[in-house]
């Protein structure tokens, strides 16, 4: 389009020619003067030229539209960026074509312009005039966009050799990346084996130091037993292994082993809804394979035989031990198998490694702490490895419990701090203990709560009692 603009702008450098023309257009003038037909035929010839400008003028009305058409294509590449060469090609395509028909209608114009001087005082000239000045200026714009295009060609190129070089340097930084994530990882990794390993250690070392803490208090155990007996072989007040009762345990009062056993009815409670609670305990004894009859169950302060009573119906073997002879009696009516003893006396003459469980329920409150640190020992020396202790005591983070419920029974000592027990136990060398906290209150006789009273309600009517969990190490 650009190359047919410039053909028509070079109409206005031919019309010296048509000055030329119209000299000889004026001969011509003279002569028709002279010879009317002339002038008639004249007139004809005019009219025929005429017919050529209105055709002239139609095609330049499609050419206009093509040119707008020309430049919204033109418009639209510059927006876009893929595809420039493509559209500048198809441009350059369309400029040739238009220029084609630039020159035909130069060549029309050639021919008509010894006629274009006869129509001029007819006012079609300065028409046609200014069309053609108008279709230069639309040639000298279609060049501009030409330009441009060609320009945006340019900085395509040289962002994309940019972008070619950028892409060069990501590789390289990639390579780079890779390189130092690998090491990244494989420190990673070597950490994490080094982690496992020392978890591995710290976990060997914490079970070697339960088995051994375990094996001294077996060792002190047993030589304080021999001690013992040694001392009681050279006193005078030495009993014989035959003596009915235990040396250093209270003499069995049967007016007030009934009394408990009454008090125990009193204030203990049903004996269905005290099965029902224990019930809980059963899973974790048949985890540690406790209560078959080459693993058996010893219940310490059995009382009243309720937790007996459930082992026998769950085929657990077991049997108990307490020194309250109306409860022995109680149970012997139920045929449980029980034993008349001071608790700590009668683990100490088990056969180390005899029992797959020992439970004690609400009993190592009644005493002090050097029994207690003993029964715990004798505890662990009669557990078979991988064995399970059970001790249930009452709550004392229940304020309720530890500052007024506690003191009911006139025989408990003190309470034994949840944590405390857990730290005894280990002491002992025994593993894997756990706290479980039990018998919460019954939350429909509570009052409701505010923000403000929450953490206070859960002091008061917490758990009433907790349980003690422990395992002899199954290995050294």
């Amino acid at each position: 389009m650009a190359v047919a603009s410039q053909r028509i702008s070079e109409a206005p450098g031919q019309m010296e020619d048509l000055g030329q023309l119209e000299e000889r257009t004026d001969d011509m003038a003279a002569r028709l003067e002279k010879t009317a037909n002339l002038q008639a035929e004249l007139r004809q010839r005019i009219e025929a030229a005429q017919q050529h400008v209105e055709g002239l003028a139609q095609n330049l009305g499609r050419v206009e539209p093509r040119c707008v058409h020309l430049e919204t294509r033109l418009d639209h590449v510059e927006a876009l960026n893929n595809g420039l060469v493509e559209d500048a090609a198809a441009v350059r395509s369309e400029i040739a074509r238009e220029r084609k028909n630039s020159d035909s209608l130069l060549h029309r114009l050639d021919a008509l312009a010894v006629e274009v001087k006869e129509v001029q005082q007819s006012g079609l000239f300065s028409t046609l005039q200014s069309e053609v000045e108008r279709l230069a200026q639309q040639a000298k714009n279609s060049e501009h966009a030409a330009q441009h295009l060609r320009n945006l060609q340019d900085q395509y190129d040289r962002l994309g050799l940019h972008v070619n070089n950028l892409q060069g340097e990501m590789n390289k930084s990639g390579a780079l990346f890779a390189g130092v994530q690998a090491t990244v990882e494989q420190h990673l990794t070597m950490r994490a084996q080094l982690e496992d390993e020392i978890a591995r250690m710290e976990n060997r070392q914490n079970k070697e130091a339960t088995f051994m803490k375990g094996e001294l208090s077996e060792y002190r155990a047993a030589l304080s037993r021999l001690v013992g007996d040694m001392s009681r072989e050279k006193s005078p007040t030495f009993r014989s292994p035959a003596s009915p009762r235990p040396a250093g345990t209270r003499k069995l009062s049967p007016s007030f082993d009934s009394f408990y056993l009454s008090f125990e009815n009193r204030f203990r409670g049903p004996r269905a809804e005290i099965k029902r609670r224990i019930a809980f305990y059963l899973p974790f004894l048949a985890r540690a394979k406790a209560g078959a009859a080459a693993r058996p169950i010893l219940d310490l302060g059995c009382g009243r035989g309720e937790w007996l009573e459930l082992l026998r119906e769950k085929r657990f073997a077991a049997q108990g031990v307490d020194s309250n002879s109306a409860m022995i009696a109680q149970c012997q009516e139920r045929k449980l198998k029980v034993v008349l003893a001071d608790a700590v006396e009668y683990l100490r003459s088990l056969r180390a490694g005899s029992q797959g469980g020992v439970t004690g329920f609400h009993i190592i409150e009644h005493l002090p702490f050097e029994v207690l640190m003993n029964l715990f020992a004798e505890t662990r020396r009669v557990l078979k490895p991988g064995g399970i202790a059970i001790f249930e005591s009452p709550n004392c983070k229940n304020l309720i419990v530890g500052a007024s419920n506690f003191n009911i029974d006139p025989t408990h000592r003190r309470p034994v701090f949840p944590d405390s027990a857990e730290f005894m136990l280990e002491s002992q060398g025994f593993e894997r203990i756990q706290l479980e906290y039990l018998t919460p209150v019954d939350q429909t006789l509570v009052a409701g709560e505010s923000e403000e009273t929450g953490p206070l309600k859960d002091l008061l009517y917490g758990p009433q009692d907790f349980a003690a969990i422990a395992y002899k190490p199954k290995t050294r």
